[in-house]
């Protein structure tokens, strides 16, 4: 599948939306004003990219049917109807531009959302000047396990927290329980949101809890909501068969082959990030996430220490 990885400038705002008293421009024409500049026929350059997207890059036959099925199910087992952006995935030469973020709390700050917006704009500029069918795509980060930098959203007046139920086992955010949420929700919805945001939103959180659906479920629900008529698909990694493709890669972290050996001697290994010698996790229904590591004596691997 081909990832055209979106790598996102801080754009300042111009002075006269800054000085002026109404609300900023990209504000109240998001989605044809924010960000100002994007590349390829909507203004801009491809100044601060790694690369110019390849859009002629094979995409595996099989992988793309994987994908396909997969955001069927899923947007099936939700109930949710498919963008019908879904149905230019079946042309040969659909292309996707995908963009990730973690599931912050209803949204979460401004940069979540400019995220979004910057895909689907990109997406839209290379379909104009390509001819191709390009498909804005949100990847998201359901398995962070970090619940507390996704908790929090902000209101008028002070932020609002959620502390999901068995917090202290680290499990993938997106398989938290909804269990607790609507107190908060009720709270940051009185804190300065518009009557029909807060009931549009309160309305996804009763279907998603009527689902059982648990943090991932309700968080498809309000992206759908809000970018799908653009649109947005969205995938939730956290499927069976989607991991299957990733088989290969799974098997080079056992056998030495895999991102600790990729970036042995480097620079990265001196980072803030921890680059383990498997970089495999094993859920554990008790322990929740933990490392698979090597036995003390012997070439056998294990979960946990």
């Amino acid at each position: 599948m081909l990832h055209i990885l979106i790598e996102l400038r801080v754009l300042k705002a111009s002075a006269q939306a800054q000085e002026s008293s109404s609300p900023p421009f990209w504000r109240r024409f998001s989605r044809s004003a924010w960000p100002n500049e994007l590349p390829q026929g909507v203004g801009g350059d491809w100044d601060g990219w790694s690369s110019v997207p390849d859009l002629q890059q094979d995409w595996d036959t099989k992988h793309k049917e994987s994908v396909m099925l997969a955001l069927q199910a899923q947007y099936t087992r939700a109930g949710l109807k498919m963008p019908d952006s879904w149905q230019s995935l079946k042309c040969h030469n659909c292309r996707v531009v995908t963009v990730g973020h973690q599931l912050v709390l209803a949204g979460g700050p401004a940069f979540f959302h400019h995220k979004i917006l910057t895909a689907i704009r990109v997406a839209r500029g290379l379909s104009k000047t390509s001819g191709q069918p390009i498909v804005p795509l949100f990847w998201m980060a359901s398995e962070d396990h970090d619940w507390k930098e996704i908790s929090s959203v902000h209101g008028v007046n002070q932020a609002h927290s959620w502390t999901p139920r068995h917090s202290h086992i680290p499990r993938p955010v997106g398989q938290l329980s909804l269990d607790g949420l609507g107190e908060v929700l009720q709270e940051w919805m009185a804190d300065g949101l518009s009557d029909q945001i807060a009931t549009d939103m309160w309305t996804d959180f009763e279907a998603s809890v009527a689902a059982r659906e648990c943090f991932s479920g309700l968080m498809r629900r309000w992206l759908h909501r809000w970018y799908g008529s653009d649109g947005l698909l969205v995938l939730d990694p956290q499927d069976e068969d989607l991991k299957t493709l990733g088989a290969s890669l799974w098997a080079k972290e056992f056998e030495g082959r895999g991102v600790h050996d990729a970036l042995h001697g480097s620079d990265a290994m001196d980072g803030p990030a921890h680059v383990r010698e498997n970089n495999i996790f094993w859920m554990d229904e008790e322990r929740g996430r933990v490392g698979v590591v090597r036995e003390k004596h012997g070439d056998e691997w294990k979960a946990g220490e």
